[in-house]
Parts: C-alpha cells; sequence; structure tokens
C-alpha cells in the first residue's frame, strides 16, 4: 500500500500544480499563466477550485492567496485565501494580514486575519 501511495504521488502534485494553473486563468483571465478558460467563468466554478486549493494549502499555492489578499475585496475569495495561508503558516503573507486587520473590510475578515496571523506566528 504505502509503494502505491509513493508512486502515486508525483501525479497528486502534477494533478495539484495543474489545479493551480487553472484556478489563476480562471480568476486572473489568463494573466501571467498559460492561455486559459476566461474570466467569465461561473463564479462557483472558481469557488470551488479555490476551497480544495485551500483545503490542500500546498506551499506553491502561496503566491496566488497573497495576490488575493492584495487585490480582492470579495469576503468569500479573501477568507479562503486567508484559511490556506494561515493552514500554510505563510511568513510572507504577514504584511498582507496585518493590513487587514486594520482596514475596513468586515468584522469577520478581520477576525480570519486575526486568527491566521496569531497562528502563522506561534501564539
Amino acid at each position: 500500500m504505502r509503494a502505491m501511495r509513493k508512486a502515486a504521488l508525483p501525479a497528486f502534485v502534477a494533478v495539484l500544480m495543474a489545479v493551480s494553473a487553472l484556478f489563476g486563468a480562471v480568476v486572473f483571465g489568463g494573466r501571467g499563466t498559460p492561455p486559459g478558460p476566461p474570466a467569465e467563468t461561473p463564479a462557483e466554478y472558481r469557488l470551488a477550485i479555490l476551497g480544495g486549493m485551500m483545503d490542500v494549502a500546498h506551499p506553491s499555492y502561496a503566491p496566488l492567496f497573497r495576490d488575493l489578499l492584495a487585490s480582492s475585496r470579495d469576503s468569500t475569495y479573501l477568507l479562503l485565501a486567508i484559511g490556506g495561508l494561515e493552514k500554510m503558516r505563510d511568513l510572507a503573507s504577514l504584511p498582507d494580514l496585518h493590513r487587514i486587520l486594520a482596514s475596513d473590510l468586515p468584522e469577520s475578515i478581520r477576525e480570519a486575519a486575526r486568527k491566521a496571523i496569531d497562528r502563522i506566528e506561534g501564539r
């Protein structure tokens, strides 16, 4: 069983990388990614992909999550990005998380940023 898991790991990582590229193409309209689906992709697809990426919290997703923190005001995207960065304990996201904490964004987002900061800083 372990040999099967070990053999499947490279394929799994390749799938994760493909999903990451797809999400970047879907959300950002192909900006900085190979041509992909149009930016008009339904929001429920984008959210499902982002939710899966947050669950996995692979370190290669950190730049995408940090970009969402810096550019989005959508509560759902922000909460998912904050959750993913918190789960991977991404130190590079701390400046954006502190900016969100001091912003006029809804309390739920600021509270999520506070919790992420605490976890990332090991409190």
